[in-house]
């Protein structure tokens, strides 16, 4: 599937999960709503209206109910677990107990958010895994489940950069910014426009800090 082909099935996807969700009118949330929208009428030319639509924090919940980041999470996780699992298998897994150890508790408690401290301690198991003298078909399994792994990565990254976002620089506890997704209507005389959009907002200023249309 090519990436422009990908690229619509997730905007009609987020189009879908919009339609049915809530906006959430919450005191906290909706002084970021409206700064959202002082920041898209200002930036409007001459003629434009601007009618706003719905409203969504991207947060993990948000970003897990998107089902291209799911399957794709679920898969990485499945991926991880098999590569446990081969080297558990090995002549070698008694000389890695402690790192393998550690290694199930991190998968155990895999997020989006801290994907990235897993892979590069992935990167420092392998390398001692590596090491020793490895069963050739064990080796070449595992390098097909690391295939696997580099795919569902890869897959994540591109569907998370529609949100600035990547499985590199999550960061769900972070207080400084904060991010939302907006769908809104501009119309100029009898045309009409859909858009989706990112929105970071500093969470001192309240100010637009990014803008990104999707």
């Amino acid at each position: 599937m090519n990436k422009k082909k990908k690229g619509n099935l997730i905007l009609v996807g987020l189009a879908i999960i919009l339609g049915l969700t809530l906006i959430d009118f919450s005191p906290k949330n909706s002084s970021y709503q409206e700064e959202i929208r002082a920041f898209i009428i200002s930036n409007l030319e001459n003629g434009v209206d601007y009618r706003g639509k719905a409203f969504y924090e991207i947060n993990e919940a948000f970003l897990l109910s998107q089902d291209a980041i799911l399957s794709n999470f679920m898969q990485l996780k499945d991926s991880i677990s098999n590569q446990l699992d081969l080297i558990s298998a090995s002549q070698q897994a008694l000389l890695l107990s402690e790192k393998l150890s550690e290694a199930r508790e991190q998968l155990a408690a895999l997020r989006l958010d801290n994907t990235a401290d897993y892979l590069l301690m992935d990167i420092q198991l392998k390398k001692e895994f590596s090491r020793h003298n490895i069963d050739e078909e064990i080796m070449q399994a595992l390098n097909r489940e690391e295939m696997v792994m580099n795919s569902r990565i890869t897959n994540l990254n591109e569907v998370l950069d529609l949100f600035n976002l990547s499985i590199y620089n999550i960061d769900f506890d972070k207080t400084e910014s904060i991010s939302y997704l907006h769908s809104f209507e501009l119309q100029k005389e009898n045309h009409v426009s859909e858009h989706l959009a990112v929105f970071e907002l500093s969470t001192g200023s309240r100010e637009v800090i990014s803008y990104k249309e999707i």
